[in-house]
Parts: structure tokens; sequence; C-alpha cells
């Protein structure tokens, strides 16, 4: 007792001070920190109420945007433009989400989009159509072209194409091969088989083709044969010549022409033969004078046998006629007769 006495007793007095003052400073130190915490209270509480105004002003400038947003990208959409509508709506759904409007927004530029297409399909696959029922296939092509473009693989476009192919084919196999049945028949045998070996290239065993060739082929040996006929001909007429009217050499020389229509040789040895005098004979070869003179050349010569011929005549070109003798009478009136002696 007497320690806990020295004890309390030590304690009590500091530096002068009683315990009750010490205290009551003690109670003073503590009472600042009411006010402290009360400020702080304000301006926490002032924070949130700012936050939450913020945040409310953004939640309608989000709202107002959204709403904006929607009715540009319906307007885009009603337009057809297709990548602004679809930023518009990804813009939405950027700033809500999973937003529905985004949702509904897409749907419709995807529904839009397939509607545009259809109808992009079906009017070039009706040009395309057109086009080649009208035999205009250049532009059916190009037709079918813009569809593939559009969508790689369209059966209808690449049935068309195929089709429009065989008709080319067709058409080309036809004009090559009239191309070389005229050649054929003008006699160009080179130019008709070139034709069919060009068809026989693109379409082996082509019966039309190789009938053509085989003509061709056949035409060519067959001008040989004439030509060389021909040649043989030639010779004969000009071993006989002897500068006057032949009929025999002039046969000869008409059929090597026949037979070899483009030999320059013949064709003038043709010429020169027939420039010769004849002999006509009235009524030996002529029953008539104007037979004879219907067939009578320029310079050819008529012999009349003696006899009374009542005939008009008209004497249009230069012909020495003579009679059986020595007197010749040339009616100039179509009642007169011609009187030989």
């Amino acid at each position: 007792m007497e320690e806990l006495a020295e004890v309390v007793l030590e304690s009590e007095p500091r530096d002068g001070v009683s315990l009750a003052a010490q205290c009551q400073e003690k109670r003073r130190g503590k009472f600042p920190l009411i006010p402290v915490l009360l400020a702080l209270l304000v301006v926490v509480g002032g924070g949130v109420c700012l936050w939450l105004r913020i945040q409310d002003d953004l939640r309608l400038q989000r709202q107002g945007r959204i709403s904006s947003l929607e009715r540009q990208g319906a307007i885009l959409v009603e337009a057809r433009r297709w990548d602004e509508a679809t930023a518009a709506y990804r813009e939405i759904n950027d700033l809500d989400p999973g937003s529905p409007l985004a949702i509904l927004g897409r749907r419709s530029i995807e529904a839009g989009m397939a509607e545009e297409q259809a109808q992009f399909l079906a009017y070039w696959q009706g040009e395309a159509l057109a086009a080649f029922e009208a035999g205009r296939w250049d532009d059916a092509e190009r037709a079918i072209r813009t569809v593939v473009a559009k969508v790689p693989g369209n059966p209808e476009m690449l049935a068309l194409q195929r089709q429009i192919s065989e008709e080319r084919r067709l058409r080309e196999h036809a004009s090559r091969l009239d191309t070389g049945r005229k050649a054929l028949e003008a006699s160009r045998w080179d130019d008709a088989a070139e034709s069919a070996q060009w068809l026989l290239e693109r379409q082996p065993g082509d019966r039309e083709a190789d009938e053509l060739l085989v003509a061709a082929k056949a035409g060519r040996e067959q001008e040989r044969v004439n030509r060389a006929k021909a040649r043989e001909l030639l010779a004969k007429a000009k071993e006989r010549d002897t500068g006057a009217f032949d009929a025999q050499a002039l046969d000869w020389v008409r059929e090597a022409a026949r037979l070899a229509p483009g030999d320059p040789e013949v064709a003038s040895f043709y010429q020169k033969l027939s420039e010769y005098t004849r002999t006509l004979r009235v009524p030996a070869e002529y029953r008539t004078l104007g037979a004879a003179l219907a067939s009578a050349r320029p310079r050819d010569r008529i012999i009349v046998a003696k006899g009374v011929w009542k005939e008009t005549l008209v004497i249009d070109r230069v012909v020495e006629i003579e009679g059986a003798g020595a007197e010749l009478v040339i009616p100039g009136l179509a009642e007169e007769l011609v009187h030989v002696h």
C-alpha cells in the first residue's frame, strides 16, 4: 500500500501540472477530429453527387447519340449505302453493347443487301438471256461476266456461257464449211482442203469435213489429169495448124480450154484459131443463107449453091458471100429474091 500510494503520488504531478489538468488537456485534443470528419463527409458526398450528375449527363448524351445514329442508319439503309449504315449500327453497339437497335439495324442491312442482289441478278440475267436470244452474243457474255463477278459460280449464267460457246462453235463450223464448199465449186482445191483441215483439227472425225477434204483432193487430182490432157490436145492442134481455119484443130483447142480454163497458152491459141476465116456452105452445112449469116464470124466466107433463096437478110458483119456462078444478087428489100446462077 505504501508503494501504490507512492506511485500515485509520483504520477500525479508532471512538471507542476495536476492530473486533472492533464485529463482536461487530453479531452481538448480529441475534439478537432469531428469537424475534419464532417468536412470529409461533405467532400465525399459532393464528389459522389458530381460523379452521378456527370454519369447522368453521359447517359443522356449516349442516348441522344444512339437515337441520332438510329435515324441516320435507317436513312442509309433506305439509300442502300451499306458500308455507312454498317458503321452507324456498329457505333450503336459500341455505345450500348447488345443493343436491340444494333441487332435490328444489322438485320435490315442484310435484308436490303439480299434484296438488292436479287434485283441485280434478275436484271442482268434477263439482259443476258435477251441478248442471247437476239443473237447478240458479245452483249450476252458481258452481262454474264457482270453476274459472275457478283456471284461467282452462278449456275444459270455458267450454263448460258457454255451454250453461247457451243453456238459460236457451230456457227464457225458452218461458216468454214460453207467457205470450203464455195472454194470447191470454184475449183480452188487448196482453199477447200485448208478449210476441211481446219475443221478436222477442231473436231476430228467430222463427216462433212472429211467429205470436203476428199472432194478437194479428188478435184486437185482431176485438175492435174485435165491439164495433162489439155496439153496433149494443144500439142496436136499446133501440129495441125496451117494458118487456115481447121474445124478439127479448133475442136481440140476448144476441149483443151474446157479442161484447163486457166491455162493462158491454151486460151491464146484458141483465140488464134478462132480468128481464121471459115467457109460456110449453103445448103450443105446450113439450110438457109440467113442461118449461115447468123453463124458467121467477121471475115468468114459463105458459099451459096445454085438456087433461088427467098429470105429477109440483115448483114451486120463483114463476110464474103460467094455464089456457085458468076452472078450473086443480095436483096435490099425483104420481098426481093436472091438469085444465084
